[in-house]
């Protein structure tokens, strides 16, 4: 069965000064309808630009983004705003993202008066229909957004994405900025709406829980590149990534608040990125290493290899 939307080997660079930087390098994934993906990783990992790849607002250095089997770059005109349609995002913060002078019905209808879809009154009546889906009432889509609190924003987020019933939905740290209470909310929304439209999922967040909650796969990115990938079963409850070891242990109660910085110490930053695999500055596990086996480390790139039911770039996964 044909995925309906993959990443096959992407790389996107940019330009630091006199070097290229790829902010995403070799990663390979695929959207099924009614699974999700998530991707975990610090802030400048590439999460956020492998979601524009995806997206089709970067164009790739490298690899190639198939929708439906179809190279985004072979898409015409008429091709390319179906598929703005097709996939749709669905951000961080709605107090940003929501025009704050349009009333709630006219943001969630405005996307099907930009694709002409439907008279006035088919609009309007798919608008109150979105929005008692999302656990809207009724009465709110008269109000303005800085009426509404923080979880009900993003529920409006959330209803202006589905609104065209798109085949994939990208969320960008889409509870990042919310209170607990209302984060477990709006995870179980997301959970109940695929359940019942079947879209595919890809979702970004910093925290391991969110990804564990959502996602049947998770891709581990650091700086750009797949540390580990795998169902998100085996990934959290075994993971053998340092890295991703790492950010386990930062879940609360399984070792303290922000711990990944204790346990992996040093920064994410370009400066870091060596021929070898770019986590090895600040690797615990490579500091326990003899001075030949850290050589190996920083010179020679792991591959991505088959090990206990994941993928894993890592020298010594199995050690």
């Amino acid at each position: 069965m044909t995925p309906v939307l993959e990443a096959d080997r992407l790389t996107k660079t940019f330009r630091l000064g006199a070097r290229q930087w790829p902010a995403v390098s070799d990663v390979s994934l695929q959207l099924d309808l009614g699974r999700t993906v998530g991707c975990v990783g610090e802030s400048g990992s590439g999460k956020s630009t492998l979601a524009r790849l995806l997206v089709g607002a970067e164009t790739p250095s490298e690899g190639v983004v198939r929708f439906e089997g179809i190279d985004l770059q072979a898409f015409d005109r008429t091709r390319r705003r179906s598929y703005a349609r097709d996939v749709q995002l669905v951000f961080q913060s709605a107090s940003s993202a929501l025009p704050p002078r349009m009333r709630i019905a006219a943001i969630i209808e405005d996307p099907l008066i930009v694709h002409r879809l439907g008279s006035s009154a088919e609009r309007r009546a798919r608008v109150r229909e979105i929005a008692s889906l999302v656990g809207l009432d009724l009465e709110m889509l008269d109000r303005l957004p800085r009426q509404l609190s923080g979880g009900q924003r993003q529920r409006v987020g959330i209803a202006r994405a589905l609104a065209l019933e798109p085949a994939v939905v990208l969320a960008d740290e889409p509870v990042a900025s919310l209170d607990a209470s209302v984060q477990s909310q709006i995870l179980n929304l997301f959970v109940r709406l695929q359940e019942q439209l079947k879209f595919a999922l890809f979702v970004i967040s910093h925290d391991l829980r969110v990804i564990n909650y959502l996602a049947d796969e998770v891709v581990v990115l650091y700086l750009g590149q797949v540390m580990e990938i795998g169902t998100a079963a085996r990934v959290v409850t075994k993971p053998l990534h340092p890295y991703t070891r790492a950010l386990v242990d930062a879940i609360p109660g399984r070792g303290g608040v922000q711990s990944v910085v204790r346990s992996a110490p040093g920064e994410a930053t370009a400066a870091n990125v060596l021929l070898g695999c770019p986590f090895a500055p600040r690797c615990s596990v490579r500091a326990r290493l003899g001075r030949e086996d850290q050589d190996l480390c920083t010179s020679t790139r792991p591959p991505l290899r088959t090990l206990q039911g994941r993928r894993v770039a890592c020298h010594w996964a199995a050690v």
